[in-house]
């Protein structure tokens, strides 16, 4: 039997630090949680930060709460037992970070993708160290999220729409990948990215074999539903994480209107193989 001075261990990936999380924040109003990650995406993104939350089917993460755990234990080692396919979907959250708030981070990431994907130990650390300080240093100042952490969700926006529509045949940092070069191709539209940026952030997702354009089926009316709840939104506005450069984006989210939105959409399924 469990009581308040008991706590909650997360030994996994992002979906077990996410409900033990959650299950920590709500039992008895909240007690103790430590996350042991165990995969990339978890290490890189999930376990940071004290976001806890559940899907339901309206969408992602749309039940939750701001829990930070007590201790974060990361042992790289364990990455090992990963698949491929596993390693790389979180690496796509370093991806993410180096274009948001660290060109030297994206640099490393485009330059050398075969020894990083093969968990090189040196440039592992390297990889991990930045994206991870980057942020804790964010969650630091903005815990809440009112302001600066918004910019995390960079790729988010259209991603975890794909995401509530092809999960779980897609995984997480496969969706966001897809919202990345999506929302850059959406800052450049707003004026704010120049165009060759665009496919520098695409060829940099795509030396890690993530995917850059959703699968056949999806429509914008139903990727525009999704992002109605999105909860960067204000009021029926939709606002994003735009970037200015590979390494600079404004430090708060900016409203999109919505027929360049829509735009965007349409050009992106229009390139659906």
């Amino acid at each position: 039997r469990c009581t308040r001075d008991s706590a909650v261990v997360a030994l996994g990936g992002g979906v077990v630090g996410d409900l033990s999380g959650f299950l920590a924040a709500t039992y008895m109003r909240g007690v103790p949680v430590i996350q042991i990650p165990t995969s990339t995406m978890a290490m890189i993104d999930s376990s940071v930060g004290g976001k806890t939350a559940i899907n339901v089917p309206a969408g992602k993460n749309l039940v939750g709460a701001f829990h930070q755990p007590k201790i974060i234990f990361a042992d790289p080692q364990v990455l090992r037992t990963l698949s491929r396919r596993e390693v790389v979907e979180g690496l796509a959250e370093a991806i993410k970070m180096g274009v948001i708030r660290d060109a030297e981070l994206f640099k490393l990431m485009a330059s050398d993708p075969e020894r990083i994907m093969a968990l090189d130990d040196g440039l592992l650390q390297e990889v991990l160290y930045k994206a991870v300080g980057h942020k804790a240093k964010i969650v630091e100042i903005d815990e809440k999220e009112t302001g600066l952490r918004a910019t995390l969700n960079y790729g988010h926006t259209i991603g975890h729409a794909i995401e509530a529509i092809v999960s779980p045949r897609f995984l997480h940092g496969e969706c966001v990948s897809m919202g990345c070069v999506a929302e850059a191709d959406l800052a450049c539209r707003m004026g704010h990215l120049p165009r060759e940026a665009i496919a520098e952030v695409r060829a940099c997702f795509q030396a890690y074999g993530l995917p850059v354009v959703p699968p056949a089926g999806l429509t914008v009316e139903k990727l525009m539903e999704k992002m109605a709840v999105d909860k960067k939104n204000q009021g029926k506005t939709i606002r994003c994480t735009i970037i200015k450069a590979v390494g600079e984006s404004f430090e708060c989210p900016l409203p999109v209107p919505r027929e360049t939105m829509e735009e965007v959409l349409r050009d992106m399924l229009a390139a659906v193989p």
